[in-house]
């Protein structure tokens, strides 16, 4: 069982990933900014549901499925190379 390739064949190597990182502040934003969004997600997913109900949250989920879904056809199609 032997893959070529320094990582012999595993797609996600930690320490590879924490060099990574570590060398970048883009990268290092990019996180925070992830993490941020996700919180903000959860919390406003969970104030419609203590508010309205959880059958409102499922819609807008699935909506938010939708849009982009809509969104990424709108980019596929919308010219670009």
């Amino acid at each position: 069982n032997y893959l070529p390739g320094s990582d012999h064949g595993r797609e996600e190597y930690l320490p590879e990933f924490a060099v990574m990182v570590s060398g970048s502040s883009a990268f290092q934003r990019l996180i925070v900014s992830f993490m941020v969004c996700i919180a903000v997600y959860n919390f406003s997913g969970l104030t419609v549901t203590q508010h309205i109900s959880a059958m409102t949250r499922c819609l807008i989920d699935s909506c938010r499925t939708m849009l982009v879904w809509f969104v990424s056809l709108g980019l596929f199609y919308g010219g670009y190379p």
